[in-house]
Formats: structure tokens, sequence, C-alpha cells
């Protein structure tokens, strides 16, 4: 499975819900700590960029969440071809994983990581 778009190579974490319309929502962070987020239909806007404990903090949640063996489609057996989905891409080191999550299909790795850094990502 391939992405809807290319990544900036310095993201160190991007996710979006895409809607039935192909539009994407979400937010991206850094390898530098500068954060944007998405609006529907709209570009990346600049947000405030986060600290270097902050940006340690979500490096660690990376890894401690298990995510980077998580790449691929998870795909929620009732969901049509074009039903809402999220998009997640995380890079460690060389490695950039890419993770396209149908809605309604959870996936343990992105539920701990997010929780990790919640209160991170303002």
């Amino acid at each position: 499975m391939t992405s809807t778009q290319a990544v900036p190579s310095d993201v160190l974490l991007q996710s979006q819900n895409i809607d039935r319309e192909g539009e994407p929502t979400g937010y991206r962070l850094f390898e530098d700590g500068r954060f944007e987020r998405r609006r529907s239909g709209g570009p990346w806007e600049p947000r405030d960029s986060l600290s270097p404990v902050e940006l340690t903090k979500v490096r660690q949640a990376i890894i401690a969440s298990g995510l980077l063996a998580a790449a691929g489609h998870h795909r929620a057996p009732s969901q049509p071809d074009d039903a809402t989905h999220r998009e997640l891409w995380v890079r460690s080191g060389d490695a950039l994983v890419y993770l396209n999550i149908d809605s309604g299909c959870a996936v343990p790795a992105e539920q701990a990581l997010m929780t990790a850094i919640v209160d991170v990502l303002r």
C-alpha cells in the first residue's frame, strides 16, 4: 500500500484523516520540532514548535508504541473502498513507516502512541 502523497524528508510524524472526497485534515511534526496543522481543503499552517523535551517524548513514544512494526493497510472488513481512513507516517532513523487505517479499525500501537503524546500535540 502506498501513500496518497509525498511526505517531506524531515517529517518525524504525520497523521491525516481523509474524508470520502479525499480531503485531508491533520498534523505533522518535523525532526527539528516544527509543528503544522491542516484543515480540510486547506494548506499546512505553522503552529508553535515543540520544545526539545517534548520532541524527545514523541521520539521515545514512537519506539515504545511498537508502531514501527505495524506498517501496512489495516482494513475494517465491512468498510467500502472509499471509506474514510487515517494515514500515518512515522520516522525512526532512516525508516519511514506508513500505515493506512480504515475508519472503525483499531491499531493498538497507534492508540498507544497517541495516548502517550496527546498532551504534547496542542
